[in-house]
């Protein structure tokens, strides 16, 4: 029973941690207030270039690490 839900808690902060990059890039865009085309187009750019590699890496191993853990006894 407690071993089920360490498992729980350990995937779930997991993928707290995964998704870091991503809150990082919402929080930016909203206290920046972009305007217009362009500056959307820049914060984009900006969030997929230096938070884009990064998140992908997160995923693959939180993915990875959840298999893992749900399949280690």
């Amino acid at each position: 029973m407690f071993t089920v839900l360490i498992k729980l808690f350990l995937i779930l902060g997991l993928w707290i941690v995964a998704f870091i990059p991503l809150e990082l890039f919402l929080a930016v865009r909203y206290f920046l207030e972009p305007n217009g085309f362009w500056q959307n187009l820049i914060i984009l750019g900006l969030g997929a270039y230096v938070l884009g590699a990064m998140q992908v890496v997160f995923i693959i191993a939180g993915t990875i690490i959840t298999f893992y853990i749900i399949t280690t006894d």
